[in-house]
């Protein structure tokens, strides 16, 4: 089986960082970006899913109201596309806030969720040909990280976003210093074949850049919630954290085309 080749700059020499069961996790000697190379041969989100941890669409997380707090705040339009739509909780919470809300998610499983809870989900993979006009706001949350090519998603979300419009892009971080945490991290971050896809910010930043994306950390302002709970006061203080350059948790990124 050919090995990939870096997802993020296409270089082939890889270095091994560590070996996880069968997969090989390989740093690249040209731009250090962390990946899987010997993943299944088609990404996870490719494949149907097992067991379905949801039978209705979920609650929505705090993440998903940092979300909507940010594209209400940004103002920038009403039409909203979810590349990797899931369960359909982002997409529950924007259609009852009136935003025209329509969701893509490859797992049939979860998208007869979404649905069957009267949130607009495709259930297929996202192809821009299917889109007619611009959109306001594409969203890729927890996506990135499973898929064998993730500069793909992001030049297909840059070519459906309108030019004023506005790319949220969530993703875990190889930095997270929850990592030290050694049941933290074989939980939900060394977990092949689930991430193949390890990104630092500068691996985002240069993924988004390809695809002629201009990017920043989510602001103080989106974490801040009429029902403000504890968990947002720490992303409030991660929001002022990364106004130094250091970024201690997820990855929460938006941005627009630049000029």
């Amino acid at each position: 089986m050919a090995l990939r080749l870096c997802p993020c700059c296409g270089f082939s020499e890889t270095s091994t960082n560590k070996t996880i069961g069968e997969f090989n996790i390989s740093i690249c000697n040209s731009c250090g970006f962390l990946f899987v190379e010997n993943p299944p041969e088609s990404s996870i989100a490719d494949n149907p899913v097992s067991k379905l941890r949801h039978t209705e669409v979920p609650t929505p997380k705090r993440r998903h109201y940092y979300t909507r707090n940010l594209i209400d705040r940004l103002d920038t339009g009403n039409r909203v596309i979810e590349i990797g739509s899931g369960f359909g909780a982002l997409g529950k919470l924007l259609t009852a806030n009136g935003y025209d809300y329509l969701g893509f998610e490859p797992d049939k499983g979860r998208a007869d969720v979404a649905s069957s809870g009267g949130v607009p989900v495709e259930p297929h993979v996202f192809d821009p040909s299917e889109v007619t006009g611009s959109v306001d706001v594409v969203v890729i949350d927890n996506v990135l990280e499973h898929v064998h090519d993730p500069q793909s998603i992001l030049n297909d979300a840059a070519e459906v976003l309108s030019e004023s419009g506005t790319l949220i892009v969530i993703v875990p971080n190889r930095y997270d210093i929850r990592r030290a945490h050694p049941g933290w991290a074989q939980r939900h971050f060394w977990i092949p074949p689930a991430h193949i896809n390890f990104f630092r910010w500068k691996d985002l930043q240069r993924m988004c850049s390809s695809a002629g994306f201009s990017i920043r950390p989510f602001p103080v302002r989106s974490h801040v919630t009429d029902d403000l709970h504890t968990k947002d006061l720490g992303f409030i203080i991660k929001s002022l954290i990364e106004k130094t350059g250091f970024t201690p948790l997820g990855l929460y990124a938006y941005g627009s085309l630049s000029e």
